[in-house]
């Protein structure tokens, strides 16, 4: 629904590509749907804002110092966790 590229900063994608599906999907409620992401978060974690949007999976990269404590963020949240073991993106 929404693409949020050449950001530097990982949380600020995602709040700009949930923005986008709003606008373009007409809804809030993204019940069903994934958010991906080819880069890991080193700091802070878009958490709040995946579930606020509703969204059940979160697909990253992986293998960043931060993996667990993004699980521990989410292991209540019914949001599923898909760590892709590689980055899909090339410059």
């Amino acid at each position: 629904m929404a693409v949020a590229a050449g950001h530097q900063y990982g949380v600020t994608a995602v709040e700009h590509a949930i923005h986008k599906a709003i606008y373009h999907a007409h809804t809030t409620d993204f019940t069903h749907a994934v958010i991906a992401v080819d880069g890991n978060f080193p700091h802070e974690i878009p958490v709040q804002q995946i579930i606020k949007a509703n969204i059940s999976a979160f697909n990253l990269p992986g293998y960043s110092s931060n993996d667990e404590v993004l699980l521990n963020q989410f292991e209540k949240t019914g949001c599923t966790i898909l760590f892709s073991k590689e980055r899909c993106f090339l410059h």
